[in-house]
């Protein structure tokens, strides 16, 4: 899929042509030679405990640890040509382990990588695929659960199974060490290791709210869905695009676990995101456009839901949001953000400007969507 974004192509790193939020492609590093200065940099990393703190680990160790908690994907595919005609393509992707239960394993993934899928197999690093079911997904987050059922699995693998430790992802600082596991290119329980290069980065993907880790631990078609680990061997994101240019290499994405647990949370309960919901259309009103039309910054609603929640309370398209419950809304993406911080059935109070300048404050009870 191309983005325009500084002229980079963005792959979302699975094997094969997937659709979502974004096709797949092939991506082959055909590198054969390594300068003896990076060969120094990762031999020193490997030498590293860890990130310094209890409960770390040497790459080996955590690798042996965690990579029992990643598992290989493949999915089956029906599509057609341009003769109408149905061929079948198989993807691969990875997944981590979330639960083990008597209902069946649950497996997290990207969306992208079971988007569309016939058939769906989990290898759980035995060689043998078993058939697993789509228990919910959520495009805008590109977050699916999968679940092999229990019936599927014998009783001493199911004793066998463990699910990943999850980390908290908001206490990750630049520089620290982050390990890649996954199924690039169908080799199972690959390990890269490098650093959290960046936080809070923004592929602009669809208003989803989502911040994204950025690392510089090699991300590469099949990685989807895999997990990125910290140095005390728990999960702090789950690996989901890379940027892709011949003059671009180390910058890949994953997605922070504490944004993605609620969302994993709400797929398995209830098979979709309970995500909170205004009812409202709307643009960013920038400084530029503040002064050329004579209008706060923030939010203008260009279009209102009949019968949702902002229409139940009076808000009008041409009303610019300037706060909501007290904290200055400036941007769209901003809006979203504090929104999602809200549970369905929450009340906020959004402060607007009305279109003949009169500030006044709404109560607004969020919806579901």
């Amino acid at each position: 899929m191309k983005v325009t974004f500084f002229r980079i192509v963005v792959f979302l790193v699975v094997f094969s042509l997937l659709g979502g939020i974004g096709a797949g492609g092939i991506y082959w590093l055909l590198e054969n030679r390594f300068e003896e200065d990076s060969v120094t940099i990762y031999q020193d990393i490997r030498e590293m405990p860890g990130d310094g703190s209890p409960g770390g680990g040497s790459i080996e160790e955590i690798a042996e640890a965690v990579g029992h908690q990643v598992v290989a994907i493949t999915t089956i595919i029906e599509s057609r040509n341009l003769f109408n005609m149905i061929y079948e393509s198989e993807g691969l992707g990875s997944g981590i382990i979330f639960d083990n239960n008597n209902q069946g394993v649950y497996v997290v993934t990207n969306q992208h990588v079971i988007n569309g899928a016939r058939e769906i197999g989990v290898d759980l690093g035995e060689g043998k695929l078993y058939p697993a079911e789509v228990i919910g997904e959520d495009t805008q987050t590109d977050i699916a659960v999968i679940r092999i059922n229990q019936e599927e699995l014998s009783q001493e693998l199911t004793d066998k199974i463990k699910p990943a430790v999850f980390g908290d992802s908001d206490q990750l600082k630049v520089g620290e060490i982050a390990i890649a596991i996954g199924n690039p290119l169908g080799y199972n329980n690959t390990v890269t290791v490098g650093v959290v290069s960046a936080l809070d980065r923004d592929l602009m993907r669809s208003n989803s709210g989502t911040s994204l880790i950025q690392t510089d631990a090699a991300i590469n078609p099949g990685n989807s869905g895999g997990a990125l680990v910290n140095g005390r061997g728990q999960v702090i994101g789950i690996n989901t695009a890379k940027i892709s240019e011949t003059s671009v290499e180390g910058i890949g994405f994953a997605i922070p676990v504490n944004e993605a647990l609620p969302i994993i949370r709400d797929l398995i309960e209830h098979g979709s995101v309970q995500r909170p919901y205004i009812g409202i259309s709307g643009r960013t009103i920038d400084e530029e456009l503040s002064q050329i039309y004579e209008l706060p910054i923030g939010v203008i609603i260009t279009e209102v839901d009949p019968g949702g929640p902002a229409a139940e309370a009076g808000m009008v398209v041409g009303d610019v949001i300037v706060a909501l419950e007290g904290k200055l809304i400036k941007t769209i993406e901003e809006l979203i953000e504090i929104k999602n911080q809200y549970q369905v059935g929450d009340r906020i109070e959004l402060k607007i400007v009305t279109e003949d300048r009169k500030e006044v404050t709404y109560e607004v009870k969020l919806g579901k969507y």
